[in-house]
């Protein structure tokens, strides 16, 4: 009786013969389909068996390519090919340009086509770009190979919508700090070991727009670290060694934090305790001088207290901005991609000029982290003078689902 009880998944029935089902055999299974039971977490289970260790893969494999140019930085690429710092800079900016121009349209295709194609074609892609990255001589070509690699790396991030959603968004941003983390471990043996040879619902996606791109303008370090790191006295393979433990413990929160916040099904204090964990340690990395191992301590809490958080305002995300299910995906797709978009501006922190303290550096990131602890503090007050639903297609499923609600209630 408790099973039957619970009520009706909140989705739209597809299409006769999308995905391989006729309309009619789906319109009763969801009919008959009962939240949390015992067949769902089984199927659940397969399900997360089967499709979050290759997608958790291809995550590790773009984010490698992407924090790797930090590492080849540090190593002497700029010198290699001719990169100044503002080049650089543009280098690292035109990658998000071509991320924010493909992000949008690539999650409406992947909502309509197959994924399993969609993704693998992005795979094959991706490999003939970095293929080619490997024959670039000078900056110029580096510039235009990183602007296209954004735009086919924009389709990579998976969204994995369900009630245990915080979960799986931490474990597909655990690929970010491991590839961190592997960026590090394979740059270090490779200079070690090959050097020298061969439609939005209402304002409350602007509230996350805001909560995120500030979050995401913190993470600007990521690309920085080993330069970061240099600054600390730190030489040689040992910057690349030395990034592990940071991302280590990135990772390490990732699993926790996102699990706790499912168990107890809160978003806005897991976020905003995080968060002030990151802004802590960024007044610590700005007021310090002459404590590198401090400053190398609180530098790991940094990304610890970050990188968990965007996991979470994405499902927090997610979950506010629940219908229609397509504009859902593209709600979140437009959070992502202007979020993302913040390493435009952000790219031109850390030049090597502002070393060894940072200080204005250290500065924007504290005022950002305050940004987004203050939107996602207030975040439930605002949502509570506006109106959920300012579209009439959001309005019309709300109370088709009310109504579907009140009769099953009868039934019972």
């Amino acid at each position: 009786m408790a099973e039957t009880a619970k009520k009706p998944l909140d989705v739209a029935i597809p299409e006769a013969g999308k995905f391989g089902f006729q309309g009619d055999d789906v319109a009763i299974a969801l009919h008959q389909y009962s939240p949390g039971s015992a067949l769902e977490k089984t199927t659940l289970r397969k399900v997360d068996l089967y499709q979050i260790p290759m997608l958790w893969i291809m995550c590790v494999m773009a984010y490698v390519d992407r924090s790797n140019i930090g590492n080849a930085n540090a190593a002497g690429m700029s010198d290699d090919i001719g990169l100044s710092d503002n080049n650089y800079s543009l280098l690292m900016s035109l990658f998000f340009v071509g991320y924010l121009i493909w992000e949008v349209p690539s999650n409406m295709i992947l909502y309509r086509i197959s994924p399993s194609w969609y993704l693998s074609c992005l795979m094959a892609v991706w490999c003939a770009i970095c293929c080619a990255m490997s024959k670039v001589r000078n900056d110029r070509d580096m510039i235009v190979a990183r602007f296209f690699s954004g735009m086919v790396e924009a389709g990579f991030f998976p969204g994995v919508l369900s009630n245990e959603i915080g979960k799986r968004f931490s474990l597909f941003y655990t690929a970010i700090c491991f590839a961190g983390a592997a960026s590090g471990l394979v740059a270090g043996a490779v200079i070690t070991g090959l050097e020298g040879k061969n439609g939005m619902q209402g304002l409350r996606i602007y509230v996350f727009i805001v909560m995120y791109i500030a979050q995401n303008s913190a993470t600007s370090i990521t690309y920085f670290v080993p330069t970061v790191l240099k600054s600390m006295g730190y030489k040689g393979t040992a910057v690349q060694w030395m990034t592990i433990p940071i991302w280590a413990v990135g990772t390490a929160v990732l699993l926790v934090l996102p699990h706790t916040s499912d168990k107890y099904r809160e978003r806005r204090w897991h976020i905003v305790g995080s968060l002030t964990v990151a802004w802590i340690s960024a007044i610590i990395g700005l007021t310090v001088e002459g404590h590198d191992k401090l400053r190398y301590a609180f530098m790991c809490l940094y990304i610890g207290g970050l990188y968990p958080t965007a996991p979470l305002i994405l499902s927090w995300a997610s979950e506010t901005l629940a219908l229609p299910a397509e504009k859902r995906a593209v709600s979140i797709a437009v959070i992502n991609s202007i979020g993302v978009c913040s390493a435009i501006y952000s790219s031109y922190f850390w030049p090597s000029a502002d070393a060894p303290r940072y200080t204005m550096d250290f500065a924007c990131v504290v005022s950002f982290i305050g940004i987004s602890i203050i939107t996602a503090a207030l975040a439930p007050v605002i949502f509570r003078v506006l109106p959920k639903y300012t579209t009439r297609a959001g309005r019309e499923l709300y109370a088709e689902n009310e109504l579907e609600r009140e009769r099953d209630a009868r039934q019972i």
